[in-house]
């Protein structure tokens, strides 16, 4: 029953001291507050009393607004993205007839009903392969991308880093960038 409560207080502690970070001179002083505002939940767990939590809980939000107030003033940009592992669970018909249709037949849905929402995507070999397989999906990325709301991101493909010499690596990234550059006129 508390579960999201509990979840909602752990990513509000989260950023709180991550915001603290930002305010040194506040640091002391909020720090003191996040930890009343645990301790007070904690306390109502440790003992037991269950039928307690939720006002514990409230309490601990108040604790801690007045970083909240100042947590307010900023705004969080959430950027979507699929990983896509072209050389570790699927096969590569699978991949792009599959996985990669799929999901990027899925984002561009989910980006029609909402204007808000923004997408990145890594590894330009699938764009290609989508390109040459699924000729309406890459028109609907491209209207995205031009809209920025769609993001081409990283090289050619997403490589094991202990494996490849540091040329190799370069040459992903500069292969991808072309790609990007020509179909995308963007560059990464």
């Amino acid at each position: 029953v508390y579960r999201a409560q509990m979840e909602r207080l752990g990513g509000q502690v989260t950023f709180a001291r991550k915001l603290t970070e930002l305010y040194p001179d506040e640091r002391m002083q909020w720090d003191a507050l996040i930890e009343e505002a645990v301790e007070r939940v904690r306390s109502e767990l440790e003992a037991g009393r269950l039928d307690g939590l939720q006002s514990a809980i409230e309490e601990a939000e108040q604790i801690m607004a007045p970083i909240g107030a100042v947590a307010k003033q900023y705004t969080i940009h959430c950027v979507g993205h699929a990983h896509i592992d072209l050389g570790y669970r699927w096969r590569w018909n699978e991949t792009v007839h599959r996985i990669a249709r799929d999901t990027f037949r899925g984002v561009l849905r989910l980006m029609e009903e909402a204007p808000e929402i923004t997408f990145a995507q890594s590894q330009l070999a699938l764009y290609e392969a989508v390109e040459q397989h699924y000729p309406d999906i890459f028109e609907g990325i491209k209207r995205y991308v031009t809209e920025g709301r769609w993001f081409v991101v990283d090289a050619w493909s997403e490589y094991d880093h202990t494996m490849p010499c540091g040329e190799a690596m370069i040459r992903q990234h500069l292969i991808g960038w072309d790609y990007a550059r020509r179909k995308f006129r963007v560059g990464i």
